[in-house]
């Protein structure tokens, strides 16, 4: 399953460079769904039925590797939101955000899932840390909302070669 996430994340890095370049010509609304897709995603996991196919966490592991890959897009949505001369520091503040939030949300999942890790035999022991990813994941995805569209692709047909 694990393989299939950086699969799934493989394959999403050049398909959503297309999309955001060539096809929607956007950042934002390459990024932006793909935030509340992943927290969809992590709500199947909290509601995932016990014994289910497997094939279907399969695939929802594939998706949520995928959902990340636009996360790499922000690099290119920040260069086109901020001066030349503050890029260095924007660049910065992804980096550094992109460490504190992984290192924050495991920090609160330890407080959510309840018992010690030898009494977590159960996929649903970690409802509560997938429900606080999807949680957080859907709050990204509205806040988001709030940052503006890139003006890179105004004015130019086809979109451009990046």
């Amino acid at each position: 399953m694990l393989l299939l996430m950086s699969v799934g994340y493989v394959v999403g890095l050049p398909l959503f460079g297309r999309l955001s370049d060539h096809l929607l010509r956007s950042r934002k609304w390459v990024i932006q769904p793909s935030l509340l897709g992943m927290a969809a995603a992590f709500l199947f996991l909290v509601f995932w039925p016990r014994g289910a196919d497997p094939i279907g966490i399969y695939l929802l592991f594939f998706a949520l590797g995928m959902l990340a890959a636009p996360g790499q897009i922000r690099y290119s949505h920040i260069k086109e939101l901020v001066p030349p001369e503050v890029m260095g520091t924007a660049s910065a503040g992804i980096n550094f955000f992109t460490m504190l939030g992984p290192a924050f949300i495991m920090q609160a999942m330890s407080l959510v899932v309840a018992g010690d890790p030898p009494a977590l035999h159960s996929p649903e022991a970690f409802r509560p840390a997938w429900l606080l990813c999807a949680g957080g994941l859907a709050l990204a995805g509205l806040l988001y909302l709030l940052v503006p569209e890139s003006e890179l692709f105004k004015g130019k047909e086809g979109g451009g070669n990046l």
